[in-house]
Order: structure tokens, then C-alpha cells, then sequence
């Protein structure tokens, strides 16, 4: 039989196969997922705690470097209290040499926390508190803040107290925290603001503008309360500017007497006075404070315009007059005074005849007798229309005294000297 009679089919034979489906991956991914999420918890902790270790070294570096300001700020305030020079010369930066050897001026003459000619006193218990410290991103300058309190003397003999707040400026320099110029830039001062009244122009620095605005408008109205109750003779041409100057050279000038500023002629009409800035000074903190500023800046400028602007020119720190002593102002203390609030004793006159020249007003001068033996007083000599200056006992003499007293002949003025005696 022939191989190939029969033929066997099958029934699959031609079939096309269906191919099998594949597997599905689903373990290997999330396993992957998982991994990559572990990843980034442990990155982010690691770097949290990195971050955190890094704040706690800043931290930690910050607040050092604050103590150490903190350190030095409280010394210089002791060394300029106390009157250490050589300590507080030590705490000076002298990378600007004129700004260094201004301040050791301002310690000779007790101005560089005291303001005794703007009425404001530092006394031996004053107290420096609310400190604080504001550092520069590289940690080598620091801005600092305080309240300091300070004595005012509304009436003679009685004292208050009013508290200022005190910017001041350290570098660090060899190691040490250094007392530094206030930055001179309009970062720091902002721009000049001049605000002009009927008679007085006040100047002053975007910094100190909220106290600016508010004392340009009293002060102006306090110079056309002096001008319309005669206190000064204002012409219709008269003009005070003020000027709150930032320069720390504003400071020293308050050594000088107000009646040997130069702030122009009785002639022109115009006067001009430059007074240190409520930010060299001390910013009040509340009402009070800024009435004991304004009460200062007030009280130069009345005496400015009192001193300059008559033609006699009253005598340095005598007599106040009526209106000036009826608006409650004050002549400017002179340098080196200081509140007294003791009790005068009993026996505060001696037990002798005193003469003394009284000036009730500018043109007028009387000399007053006082009798021990009656404990009276009793006027012996009117000067009316004339100042008298000098007075002064005449060795030898008995009961007489040399009085120098000016008088005006043919509209000039001239001074003649006479002895005079009871009788």
C-alpha cells in the first residue's frame, strides 16, 4: 500500500493561534514608586534636620553677637554717665577722626547724653531700659534703640521725669563693637521737609516728620503770639527759620548762649537757627515727652528772637519778660545747670544790706534796698528809660556803689558810669 493513500488531516491544522496575554507588571512599579517616596522622606528629614541645625548655628551666633552689642551699648552709657573718659574714648570708632574728636568735645562739656541747655537733664538716676538691637545680614553693624529717662523743670524747683528714645549706631571693628557716626544717606534720613508758617519755617528730616509737622504748626503760632502781645517788635518783613539739623555738630553748638549764636541781624529782619534733630536728641514716646520738646525748641526761639531782634538787647539771662513768662516759657538754661529741688533755709539772706538791680522790663531798672533789721525791701533808685548793667561796691566807700548804666543821646546809645549813695 502506498504511503500517501491516505492523507490525515487534523483539526487544528490551519488554525491561527491566538496569542497568549501578557503578563501584567504591577509589582515591579510600585515597588519602584515606593522606593523613590522613601527617597525623598529620608532626603527632606536630612535636610530638615540640616536647615534646623544650621537655624539653631545662626541662632546661637545672633544672639551672641546681640549680647555683645548689648554689652557695649550699656557701657558707653555708663562710661558718659559716670564721666570715664578714657573708657568712653575706647568705645569711639575713629574711622572718621572729626566725628571721634567732636564727640570727645561733647563729653567735655556733659552734652553726650545730657541735654541741661534744651531743659532736658540726665540725672545720676536715670535709667536706660528697652534696649534693642537690630544687625546688619553680615553681623558687622548694628542699629540700637533705648529709653532713657530724663528730668524737666516746668516751674523752679519742681522736676519731672520724661523718657526719649535713643538711636545709635555700632560697627565691628577689630573684634569690638564700636559707637559709630548715624549713617548720613536718605536711607537713613529720608528727605528735607520744610513746612512754612505766617512767621516761622520750620526744616527737618522725613525721619522725624510726624514730630515735624506738629511742631511747625506750634511753634509758628507760639512766634505770632510773641509778636502780637509785644513781646518782640516783628515787622511785617520779620522771618525765624528753624532748621532740626541730623549733623552731630548740631549737639555741640548747644554749648554756646543764645546770645552768641549767630543767626543774623536785627537790620535784615530774617534770623535762622539750626537746633539738633528729635533723632539726635532723643524721639518722645508719648505726650509728655513731646511737650518737654517742644517746650525746648520754644524756648530758644523765643529767646533768639527776644535777644536779636530788640533793639536794647536784654541782658543774658535776666528778667524774663511779662509775656514771654505769662505764654510759659523760659530762658535756656545755661550750659552746666541743674534742677535744684532743695528747700531754700530760713536765713538765706545775710544779715546785712543788700542792694540788687531789677529789671521789670526792657527799659526800665530799678535798685532795691533790703534791711535786715526790718526784713524789708524797699526800691531807693528808678532807671526808667535806661538799663543799668554793672553793679558794684566801691572799696573805701562807705554805702556807696558804681553803677554803669546806659543812656541814648541824639538816638545813639552810651554808656556812663556814676557812684551813687543812700540819700
Amino acid at each position: 500500500m502506498p504511503e500517501d493513500r491516505f492523507a490525515w488531516k487534523s483539526e487544528e491544522e490551519g488554525w491561527e493561534e491566538e496569542p497568549l496575554p501578557g503578563a501584567t507588571a504591577v509589582a515591579r512599579p510600585r515597588r519602584r514608586y515606593f522606593l523613590i517616596l522613601l527617597l525623598l522622606v529620608v532626603v527632606g528629614t536630612a535636610g530638615l534636620l540640616l536647615y534646623r541645625q544650621l537655624q539653631q548655628q545662626v541662632t546661637a551666633v545672633t544672639t551672641s553677637t546681640t549680647d555683645e552689642v548689648l554689652a557695649a551699648h550699656r557701657l558707653l552709657f555708663q562710661a558718659a554717665q559716670s564721666g570715664d573718659a578714657d573708657l568712653f574714648v575706647s568705645l569711639l570708632s575713629t574711622a572718621n577722626p572729626y566725628w571721634a574728636e567732636t564727640q570727645q568735645t561733647m563729653f567735655d562739656y556733659d552734652l553726650v547724653l545730657n541735654r541741661a541747655p534744651l531743659g532736658l537733664w540726665l540725672a545720676p538716676t536715670s535709667i536706660m531700659t528697652d534696649v534693642q538691637v537690630t544687625l546688619s545680614p553680615d553681623l558687622t553693624r548694628a542699629e540700637v534703640t533705648d529709653l532713657v529717662s530724663y528730668q524737666i523743670e516746668p516751674t523752679p524747683g519742681v522736676t519731672q521725669t520724661v523718657w526719649l528714645s535713643r538711636t545709635a549706631v555700632y560697627v565691628h571693628t577689630n573684634g569690638r563693637w564700636l559707637l559709630s557716626p548715624l549713617p548720613a544717606g536718605q536711607d537713613f534720613w529720608g528727605k528735607w521737609i520744610t513746612m512754612k508758617g505766617e512767621y516761622l519755617s520750620l526744616v527737618f528730616a522725613e525721619r522725624d516728620a510726624a514730630l515735624g509737622q506738629r511742631l511747625a504748626l506750634e511753634l509758628d503760632d507760639i512766634v505770632q503770639r510773641l509778636c502780637a502781645d509785644t513781646a518782640v517788635s516783628c515787622p511785617s518783613t520779620f522771618r525765624f527759620q528753624l532748621r532740626l539739623a541730623r549733623d552731630t555738630p548740631a549737639l555741640l553748638r548747644l554749648r554756646e548762649s543764645y546770645a552768641q549764636l549767630n543767626v543774623g541781624s536785627n537790620r535784615s529782619h530774617y534770623l535762622h537757627l539750626d537746633l539738633p534733630a528729635p533723632t539726635l536728641l532723643g524721639r518722645p514716646v508719648d505726650e509728655a515727652g513731646y511737650v518737654a520738646l517742644r517746650q525746648a525748641y520754644a524756648n530758644w526761639v523765643a529767646a533768639v528772637m527776644v535777644f536779636h531782634m530788640e533793639t536794647d538787647r536784654l541782658t543774658v539771662y535776666g528778667p524774663l519778660p511779662a509775656p514771654l513768662a505769662a505764654m510759659g516759657l523760659q530762658w535756656p538754661p545755661p550750659l552746666g545747670y541743674m534742677p535744684q529741688t532743695a528747700t531754700a533755709s530760713a536765713s538765706s539772706l545775710p544779715a546785712q544790706d543788700v542792694l540788687v538791680l531789677c529789671s521789670p522790663t526792657s527799659d526800665e531798672t530799678e535798685l532795691w534796698r533790703y534791711d535786715p533789721q526790718q526784713e524789708t525791701w524797699t526800691m531807693e533808685q528808678p532807671f526808667t528809660g535806661t538799663a543799668v548793667y554793672i553793679l558794684q561796691a566801691m572799696p573805701f566807700f562807705d554805702e556807696t556803689i558804681l553803677l554803669d548804666v546806659r543812656v541814648v543821646v541824639e538816638g545813639l546809645a552810651q554808656y556812663r558810669s556814676y557812684r551813687w549813695r543812700q540819700g
